[in-house]
């Protein structure tokens, strides 16, 4: 998951599901799914930053879904997923956008980000739901591809 929240409210964020996220700017915190799924789960966090942008040639290629998580009420988050969705796009093609409105903002802002479709010209799958039940669907339309293969 690449955060466009800043890191507080990326912690924010992940505590609500008990995930300790490290909000030292530039960390890549590997985050173990607590809850029961058919697979174990693991989920590699981090917040846009010059050192993660710079490594992620090295480790988003390997992951198995991407996932640009931004505050849909925070305007500094919805401007910076469109560099989020490039740096993404340049290195893996299972990209979903997660939309969250937690953690509660002061100044709200009404969402503007625009739809992204992928290669194939399909729009990209905007989760909206919580963070349990998005993690849930990524692992279904997942393991649904690695049965059919």
């Amino acid at each position: 998951m690449l955060s466009t929240m800043n890191p507080d409210m990326t912690r924010d964020f992940f505590a609500l599901y008990n995930l300790e996220f490290d909000a030292t700017p530039g960390t890549i915190c590997k985050l173990h799914w607590p809850f029961e799924m058919s697979v174990s789960t693991s989920l590699w966090v981090a917040c846009q930053h010059p050192i993660v942008e710079h490594l992620s040639a090295s480790f988003l290629p390997h992951m198995d879904a991407c996932v640009c998580l931004y505050h849909d009420h925070h305007g500094l988050s919805c401007v910076r997923v469109a560099s989020g969705m490039e740096l993404l796009q340049k290195y893996h093609k299972n990209i979903w956008i997660m939309a969250t409105t937690i953690p509660k903002v002061s100044l709200k802002h009404s969402s503007r980000v625009r739809l992204y479709y992928n290669e194939n010209g399909f729009e990209i799958i905007r989760l909206t739901n919580d963070l349990s039940k998005n993690v849930e669907d990524i692992l279904k339309v997942h393991l649904e591809i690695q049965k059919t293969l």
